[in-house]
This record gives structure tokens, sequence and C-alpha cells, in this order.
């Protein structure tokens, strides 16, 4: 889970994609970034605040890409 106060931005760009409805929100948010940036970190984040919320889950999900395979 994201350090406290850091990754802000991000965070919110992300859940505001989330909860977006609008027929011109793309239907996926693309992460990406050199290894060890902290990408699975925020998934993770996101993934612990909208399961911890009141008003109902959201699905979401991951896909992986390795060059060594």
């Amino acid at each position: 889970k994201c350090t406290e106060g850091t990754r802000i931005d991000i965070l919110k760009t992300i859940k505001d994609w989330v909860v977006d409805t609008s027929d011109c929100t793309p239907p996926v948010f693309w992460l990406r970034g050199m290894a060890g940036m902290g990408k699975s970190t925020i998934a993770y984040s996101i993934c612990d605040h909208f399961d911890n919320q009141d008003e109902g889950h959201r699905l979401g999900a991951s896909f992986f890409c390795s060059r060594q395979t």
C-alpha cells in the first residue's frame, strides 16, 4: 500500500476515473512505468480504497507482461 501522503495525484486521478460513468471516459486505465516505479503498490492502494467503501464494490482486473517469457 502507498505510504500515507505519497502518490496523491495519481491516486486521485485513478479514483476519479473509477467513479466517472460518463460515455467519454475510456473503459481502461493504463498504468505503466519502469520496473520498481510503484505500479503494483498503486494498484493495491486503489483496490484497498474501493474494497473499504460502503457504496459497494467495483470490478477491477490487472494484466502483467514479462519480456522474459
